[in-house]
């Protein structure tokens, strides 16, 4: 799909033919054996024709065997897990709320860092597909990731993918998964490392984050991005986010992965629910219980940390998602979950309800929303909630009891219908969230009195 001029944006410099496309996701699922250079790029390629603005390279890692073996004396010793690559999913949903999530875990997530030496080779040729078949106005993203904080472990690949001709470099330290890697808590709080993806450990420690991005910056001309981690929590974002400004960042994306522990089963004394795994360990959480926490990082980087580019991603479901987060502050919109429930006709959809969008309310170009929420964010001391109390039609009143089942004292049952205390309610708008038959609003108090 082609997408039309006025879904054009221009990110961290790069002219983009829309704001839509697919999170990073650091290999097409299925053993490591089965996906060749070719097969990745085909795959990315199918969001292209799905109406991608962008694609990622993921993995764009590159070291020499002499980088390789001065780290090894300066990084803290580990064994690295020898067994084989897994993953496995599970799909978690609280009845009636609304809400679902999927776990993934990954084993091993410690490969050897000799890996790094002999797998260059493959993303060079998956870059060189894709520069030769993407269509113009689609960005190029070199995602990588240091080892521990050792900043020479990115330069060298930031160097090699900026000859590749890559449009910009995204530095991850953000990834989910680390946190429950043995050692993980003691690499963290020790700030000592061993030559190990590292991703949140290093991405919530905003000196270290600071440190790795101003050295890849200086190394490299073209723009860089850092990713970051669900674990910054705001205003702990606002700090990171401008030091990672001033050090040169001219994006950041928001984020990745949470670290968490998926439900033990209460029937079977705390065990395991996943299914053929032997424990519970800490994974990575995505799906729509992200997006609050995502709205949250966009908004106070848009609204506390002027002078850098958001692209967001994490909970985006719906093409309305995309817009949100958008009005929000954040120039680009990334579909992970929501692709992997759905698959790519969700990003083909959205581009078209974008379009519809855009025309019917009036935007000359998606840009011209990008941010415009913004302006309603205020100090919650400052926020005028109006004076309004909630009304019951008692006509529509299925006499549920839900609006007197809790912690309200303005509510009443006259007859088994509802009724409201008007002198008592301070119009907080719990009973018309939870009323089943939709029988009560909130009116301005002059109304009722």
């Amino acid at each position: 799909m082609e997408p039309s001029e006025r879904l054009n944006v221009t990110f961290a410099g790069v002219r983009m033919r829309s704001p839509l496309g697919i999170s990073t996701i650091n290999m097409p699922i299925g053993a490591r054996s089965a996906i060749t250079p070719e097969l990745h790029a085909e795959i990315l390629l199918k969001h292209v024709e799905a109406g991608a603005g962008f694609v990622y390279i993921p993995g764009c890692n590159y070291m020499t065997e002499e980088l390789l073996n001065e780290l090894r004396r300066r990084a803290r010793p580990r064994e690295f897990s020898p067994k084989p690559d897994g993953q496995r999913w599970m799909k978690v949903d609280t009845p009636g709320s609304g809400v679902e999530s999927l776990y993934d875990l990954h084993v091993p997530m410690a490969p050897p860092p000799e890996n790094r030496l002999r797998t260059f080779d493959m993303v060079r040729r998956m870059t060189e597909i894709l520069k030769r078949r993407l269509p113009e106005g689609v960005g190029l993203i070199a995602s990588m990731a240091p080892l521990g904080d050792f900043p020479e472990t990115v330069v060298m690949a930031g160097k090699k993918m900026e000859e590749l001709g890559v449009d910009l470099i995204e530095m991850q330290i953000s990834c989910g998964y680390i946190p429950g890697v043995d050692g993980a808590v003691e690499y963290y709080l020790e700030e000592r490392f061993p030559l190990l993806m590292v991703g949140v450990l290093v991405g919530d420690n905003l000196d270290l984050a600071e440190k790795v991005t101003k050295e890849l910056v200086k190394a490299v001309n073209i723009p860089v991005g850092v990713k970051l981690s669900t674990e910054t929590g705001f205003p702990r974002v606002v700090g990171l986010v401008r030091r990672l400004r001033d050090a040169g960042a001219k994006y950041v994306q928001t984020f990745n992965t949470a670290p968490t522990i998926a439900p033990p089963d209460i029937y079977n004394r705390g065990k395991s629910r996943w299914p053929y795994v032997d424990g519970n360990p800490f994974v990575a959480l995505t799906g729509s219980w992200l997006r609050p926490a995502l709205y949250k990082h966009v908004a106070g980087i848009t609204k506390f940390v002027p002078g850098i580019d958001i692209a967001a991603g994490g909970g985006l479901l719906t093409p309305e998602h995309a817009v949100e987060v958008m009005m929000l502050g954040a120039k680009l919109a990334q579909f992970c979950t929501g692709m992997l429930l759905r698959g790519r006709k969700l990003l083909t959809e959205s581009i078209e309800f974008l379009e519809g969008f855009v025309a019917e309310q009036g935007y000359q170009s998606v840009e011209e929303f990008v941010g415009l929420g913004i302006q309603y964010i205020e100090p919650v001391d400052k926020v005028n909630l109006g004076d309004v109390v909630a009304k019951v039609d008692p006509t529509k009143c299925t006499q549920s009891g839900l609006c007197t089942d809790h912690i309200c004292v303005a509510m009443e049952r006259e007859g088994g219908k509802a009724k409201v205390r008007a002198d008592a309610c301070n119009g907080c708008g719990l009973c018309v969230i939870t009323c089943p038959s939709q029988a009560i609003t909130l009116v301005p108090r002059h109304q009722v009195v």
